[in-house]
């Protein structure tokens, strides 16, 4: 949806989990330059391995606003072209704002305390806003999360996007211990929780 290209700079908040790994790999596939947020320094070491340069808080909204104008003045910038957003806690939102480029994308794929359009037209009328909910479009727009999905593998095919790192739990019997490591964020990538198939089927 943001039409990200090459050359231009992305924020991605929360980088270590699912939905970030995979928008890393895309950028860096496009050749665009990656900013990213994120909590335990263990998470912070992973991404400086997949090659992100540029890391800071997800947890402390004035740490995040301090580093990044460091970040983007060590660059010689003026802002970023592109948030992939998802964190609304501590100012987030208007900090995330704030270095967004005039004429910017602003794409929300979070749930709680997210601003509405209008206050988004209030705040920046010069931004473009989407508010991405995977989980409402494959129950009403079908047809649109299917065209999706196609362009994903796609993306794959082209050698594009990978494997992303996985928490695996046997067993539904382990589903709250996965809730449970998922709640604290403890998470690099994605949580999943694996079950036998009681159809023999095999992938």
């Amino acid at each position: 949806l943001a039409k990200l290209k090459k050359g231009e700079r992305v924020l991605i908040h929360a980088a270590a989990g699912g939905v970030g790994l995979v928008a890393i790999q895309y950028a860096q596939f496009v050749g665009a330059e990656v900013y990213a947020t994120a909590g335990a320094d263990e998470k912070h070491e992973f991404l400086r391995a997949l090659g992100v340069k540029y890391i800071t808080s997800s947890r402390n909204g004035a740490k995040f606003e301090e580093d990044m104008k460091g970040f983007l003045k060590e660059a010689g910038v003026d802002g970023v072209d592109v948030v992939l957003n998802s964190l609304s806690h501590d100012d987030y939102i208007p900090r995330s704002l704030a270095l967004l480029r005039k004429g910017g994308r602003f794409m929300e794929i979070g749930k709680r305390g997210i601003w509405t359009h209008e206050q988004m037209f209030e705040a920046r009328p010069d931004v473009m806003y989407e508010k991405i909910a995977a989980d409402t479009m494959m129950e009403k727009e079908s047809w649109r999360y299917n065209a999706y999905l196609k362009r994903l593998l796609t993306r794959v095919d082209e050698g594009g996007l990978k494997p992303i790192n996985m928490h695996i739990f046997e067993g539904m019997e382990k589903g709250v211990a996965a809730l449970q490591f998922l709640q604290r964020a403890s998470n690099i990538g994605k949580v999943v929780i694996s079950s036998a198939s009681r159809l023999m089927c095999k992938p």
